[in-house]
C-alpha cells in the first residue's frame, strides 16, 4: 500500500497480509476517539483493506473494541478472524466471511486457514 490506510482514525494497525492472484488483502484495526457516558474513550474497529479500499468489519456505535487478526482468501471468499469486546463486557471470537459476522464463542480468534 503506498497510501495511509485511513485519514479519519487516531491510528491504523495492520496485523496480517494475504495476496491472492494480484489482489492484496490487509487486516487490522483503526482506533477512534469516542465519547462514552460523557467521558473521552477510544474504540477500535476491525478493518479489511482490499487493494487499498477499506471496509469496516465492526461498528463504532455498537462495539467497543473489535480487532481483525488474520485473513485468508479461498474460492473467491474472504475470511477474517478476530475478536470483539462489546459494551456489556462480553468477549467473543469472531469470523467474518465476506464481511458477514459469525460468532465462534468466548475467546479470541487469532488465525484462519481454509482448505
Amino acid at each position: 500500500m503506498s497510501t495511509r490506510p485511513s485519514d479519519n482514525s487516531l491510528f491504523s494497525k495492520a496485523d496480517c497480509v494475504f495476496v491472492s492472484n494480484s489482489d492484496v488483502y490487509v487486516v487490522g484495526s483503526e482506533v477512534y476517539d469516542v465519547a462514552r457516558a460523557g467521558r473521552a474513550a477510544s474504540s477500535s474497529i476491525a478493518m479489511l483493506w482490499e487493494n487499498g479500499t477499506r471496509q469496516r468489519l465492526g461498528d463504532v456505535e455498537i462495539n467497543y473494541w473489535t480487532s481483525a487478526k488474520s485473513v485468508f482468501v479461498a474460492n473467491g471468499n474472504v475470511f477474517v478472524a478476530g475478536d470483539e469486546t462489546r459494551l456489556d463486557g462480553k468477549y467473543a471470537a469472531v469470523l467474518w466471511k465476506n464481511g458477514a459476522v459469525q460468532y465462534l464463542g468466548v475467546g479470541q480468534a487469532n488465525a484462519v486457514f481454509v482448505k
